[in-house]
């Protein structure tokens, strides 16, 4: 997984409202998941990084 594929799964998910979104066989209210998502976008210089490092693992 690149970048890119995170970003556009971010975005994907966060597109499609749906009251519960199912995330490693757990439950998690949309809008608790959005809201996540978004306050990852102002650290979008560290997304690279936590990406290698979680591939690295």
């Amino acid at each position: 997984m690149d970048i890119n594929e995170l970003v556009e799964l971010m975005v994907e998910t966060i597109a499609v409202k749906q009251p519960v979104i199912r995330i490693n066989k757990y439950d998690f209210p949309y809008d608790v998941v959005r809201s996540r998502l978004e306050k990852m976008r102002g650290r979008r210089t560290h997304l690279p990084l936590v990406l290698r490092r979680l591939l690295q693992a």
